[in-house]
């Protein structure tokens, strides 16, 4: 079986009145993809990355959902703001989790992936409250590293949990995103190798991948120096050229058939909206699109692959997509004279 292809993208601004995604709207975004042959993974990123959504919990009688919500200074809390991680300790936060995993699961295949997020974790957020603390020491733990990881862990059982009951089954493959807990020697003990695929967003020379690997884990690839394509227009991060996307190759899996799953190409919603979706998204996805498909041997200054790749951009411009120029005109006309 070939890898897979995949594209985060997050969805261009709606109207404000349209913020809203209902079960129905789901079910035809994923039936209209079907057809199309494009399979929709759905993502609830947690426990990091939530926030305002998370903050009637104590209205509602259900205790703190979430802690350190907006808190600043952001830096003592979060990786990125606004900060906001799920409150490990109340058993509230995985009865509600249970219900938008019920809720979301309607518009999905049964057995389809779910993606569950786990990436981000900050661990000065929970160290912050008593709540979780006074949790820890409740349950023979301190507050060293190996507990906060410890706890971590709990978070995903829980909430593997909570799906498993949503879905009626306990065979839903789920995907996590590399983190701290998905290293060696973590991972071993943490994460069941049968249920989570990871999701790794490393750099060239990062040996986590080929560690999963031979661990017998399977994989899907997020090379962030090469298929990040939100990068090169905030902070400090470079743009990564169709070349760079192309020339990245899989990790080998000689002897493990169907371990690594596929690829990737992430363009996240900071600074993303409907004026610049084509351009970052195209035509960059489909040079990872023939990495992944065909993995070409020859590399993208061979004869003929810059050609090629001009003449689907042209393509793509002809079916109404704003794909970004790659090179000038003149280089499309005049084959091989560019490259």
């Amino acid at each position: 079986m070939r890898p897979c292809i995949g594209v985060s993208v997050a969805e261009p601004t709606r109207r404000r009145a349209q913020r809203r995604y209902t079960e129905k709207y789901l079910t035809q975004k994923n039936q209209y993809a079907r057809v199309r042959g494009v399979r929709v993974l759905l993502e609830v990123d947690a426990p990091a990355h939530c926030s305002a959504g998370w903050t009637w919990g104590e209205a509602a009688g259900l205790g703190a959902l979430v802690l350190c919500a907006a808190k600043q200074p952001w830096r003592s809390y979060c990786i990125q703001p606004p900060c906001g991680q799920l409150n490990p300790a109340n058993p509230s936060v995985y009865a509600v989790l249970g219900a938008v995993y019920r809720d979301l699961l309607h518009a999905l295949p049964p057995g389809e992936f779910f993606h569950q997020g786990g990436d981000e974790v900050f661990l000065p957020c929970w160290n912050a409250s008593s709540e979780v603390t006074d949790y820890l020491a409740a349950t023979g733990r301190g507050r060293a590293e190996a507990d906060f990881l410890s706890l971590w862990a709990e978070f995903h059982a829980r909430s593997l949990a909570a799906l498993d009951e949503a879905a009626g089954r306990a065979d839903t493959p789920v995907v996590l995103w590399s983190s701290h807990l998905t290293r060696p020697p973590h991972v071993d003990g943490y994460l069941d190798k049968s249920r989570y695929v990871i999701e790794t967003w490393t750099e060239a020379g990062d040996a986590l991948p080929d560690q999963l690997l031979s661990r017998g884990y399977r994989i899907i690839m997020a090379a962030k120096d090469a298929w990040y394509l939100d990068h090169g227009w905030w902070g400090r991060t470079a743009y990564r050229s169709w070349r760079t996307v192309r020339d990245r190759r899989l990790p080998s899996a000689k002897g493990k058939a169907g371990a690594v799953l596929g690829g990737e190409a992430a363009l996240w919603g900071e600074l993303t909206d409907a004026t610049t979706l084509d351009a970052k998204l195209w035509p960059r996805a489909a040079a990872l699109a023939e990495r992944l498909w065909a993995d070409p041997a020859e590399p993208s200054s061979a004869p003929g692959v810059e050609a090629r790749f001009l003449a689907h951009r042209e393509r793509l411009l002809g079916l109404g997509v704003r794909a970004e120029a790659v090179a000038p005109q003149w280089c499309q006309l005049r084959d091989g004279e560019c490259t």
